[in-house]
């Protein structure tokens, strides 16, 4: 009798568990990525963030205080041929605090017209190798 109570009852809490209240738990959402024909204003705010590079010791209350910056880091202008470019570069790497900022961390977003035409290291590559234009005799 024992032995069929003890089975019955695993059998009963078979199917049970203990579900978390997901209502308490955070929905962390992907951040969307660039995609190709958007506004610099759109991937701008989408990519903007601010980066811890290094920290500062308050030398009076002795607090640690964190150093950021934008993770905007540059904007340059590229002429190949007969077309203008504006490139920003966006910290996406790992900085680490201390140490400069190297090509390795950065993401370069390529703009011709306002629109974004281009994103990363081999699509800037593939801009500035693009063949220059036939000059007329």
């Amino acid at each position: 009798m024992r032995y069929l109570v003890i089975i019955f009852l695993l059998l009963a809490v078979n199917g049970c568990a203990l579900l978390p209240n997901t209502s308490l738990v955070p929905v962390v959402q992907a951040a969307p990525e660039p995609t190709l024909g958007m506004t610099r204003a759109q991937v701008t705010a989408i990519m903007s963030r601010t980066v811890t590079i290094g920290y500062e010791v308050d030398p009076v209350s002795g607090a640690v205080k964190p150093l950021e910056i934008n993770s905007l880091y540059s904007t340059e202008m590229l002429t190949v041929g007969n077309d203008f470019y504006l490139v920003d570069s966006f910290i996406t790497g790992p900085a680490k605090a201390g140490i400069p900022v190297t090509e390795a961390e950065l993401t370069p977003m390529i703009f011709k017209n306002d629109l974004l035409c281009g994103k990363g290291r081999s699509a800037l590559a593939a801009i500035k190798a693009a063949p220059e234009p036939a000059r007329e005799k």
